[in-house]
């Protein structure tokens, strides 16, 4: 999984940051949530690319946190088929 963004990069509206985690792995997924949520992020769970890719173009999210070897659609497919679709602000 990989992340990096400074908040100051990504909350220029002084609203909550909204974050979309895409990990299949369940414990780590709800770790990671847990302490994003704790840092005052909205957050919101996806377990396999395929429903990532959804969200990602049906939400307005600032960020993806994206692990990159997902069941059903891989995190580099994700970013590719992301940016194509114009999915958030960053991918």
């Amino acid at each position: 999984m990989l992340l990096y963004w400074s908040i100051e990069d990504v909350d220029q509206e002084g609203g909550a940051v909204r974050v979309l985690l895409v990990e299949d792995e369940t414990r780590l997924a709800e770790t990671v949530r847990r302490g994003l949520v704790a840092e005052g992020f909205v957050v919101e769970v996806e377990h396999d690319g395929t429903d990532g890719l959804a969200t990602a173009t049906t939400g307005d999210f600032d960020v993806v946190v994206l692990d990159i070897m997902l069941p059903g659609l891989s995190g580099y497919r994700f970013c590719a088929s992301c940016a194509l679709a114009g999915c958030g602000r960053r991918c």
